[in-house]
């Protein structure tokens, strides 16, 4: 399986998206996007070493899109060769959808192309695999509903897709919904990472019943290591089959002894510094990689 990342052109901290997501938070004078640059060269670079297929693609320099860097919420790949792109709550973010990327991957035989972005004249958003944290083989699109999450668009993109959707409701954050569903779980085939804490309790039996009818070893994260970004990670596969489990430096450290050694029983982790990006930008490993299925 290969993965898309966009190199960002302009990052930097986005005041319209902050008004949804608490993970940001305004850097202090450095230059951000020669600092996101630098990380993001780093980080891709370990991924190749792990032997991971990348896509990387420039971002432009016109228009500035400050988190462009974070694909994952416009565009998703799927069975059948499927292109969805999505609807996106922050109208400075709609300008990262790009005729190009979609070109390319159509050359790749990613020729059937749903788009739901028109719902943005709705006020309706769903932010592709932020809003959506998918079970693959097992057909599930678990959604944390938020302001950038919307039920119905959900069911619809599910039915669309064959997917079985659920919706459950999270505990505000300092009066703030989590923003996106992949901050507080990663799925692999037999283990999902999850921040319970965070999950409404008359939600949260149903969620964990459906994980564990599905042969998933629940390994918990607390509030403290979420906001360390412990619930943004990727599994996935390299070129050799081989599973590897994606995530941030600070993910990392936050994790403990143990539950590193969990993740080490399916996967090889492979982190990397990204905390400029994950600061002003809010978002962290999962969010800058989008799946080629």
């Amino acid at each position: 399986m290969a993965l898309l990342l966009i190199r960002p052109a302009s990052f930097g901290f986005n005041a319209e998206t902050a008004l949804t997501n608490t993970f940001q938070k305004k850097p202090a004078a450095v230059d951000s996007a020669i600092a996101a640059q630098q990380e993001f060269d780093a980080f891709a670079e370990k991924l190749g070493k792990a032997g991971i297929d990348l896509l990387i693609v420039e971002d432009t320099a016109e228009p500035v899109k400050p988190d462009a860097v974070f694909p994952n919420n416009w565009i998703s790949l799927h069975d059948g060769k499927t292109i969805v792109l999505w609807p996106m709550q922050a109208a400075s973010r709609r300008i990262e959808r790009r005729n190009d990327i979609v070109e390319m991957l159509a050359a790749r035989g990613y020729t059937e192309l749903v788009d739901y972005s028109h719902h943005e004249k709705q006020n309706r958003f769903l932010e592709g695999t932020g809003s959506m944290v998918i079970d693959y083989p097992n057909r599930i699109a678990y959604a944390a509903l938020s302001p950038r999450t919307d039920g119905g668009l959900l069911r619809t993109a599910c039915r669309r897709l064959d997917y079985k959707p659920v919706a459950f409701r999270t505990i505000p954050v300092n009066g703030v919904s989590v923003y996106h569903t992949n901050v507080l779980m990663a799925l692999h085939e037999k283990l999902a990472v999850i921040c319970e804490d965070v999950i409404d309790p008359r939600d949260s039996g149903m969620v964990k019943r459906m994980l564990e009818e599905t042969g998933h070893k629940l390994l918990p994260v607390t509030l403290e290591q979420m906001h360390a970004f412990a619930g943004n990670m990727l599994f996935t596969k390299n070129r050799n089959g081989e599973d590897i489990c994606i995530m941030s430096a600070q993910a990392y450290a936050s994790l403990d002894g143990a539950q590193k050694e969990t993740i080490s029983r399916f996967a090889a982790i492979v982190y990397g510094d990204i905390r400029c990006i994950e600061t002003a930008g809010g978002g962290s490993a999962r969010c800058m990689l989008a799946e080629l299925r």
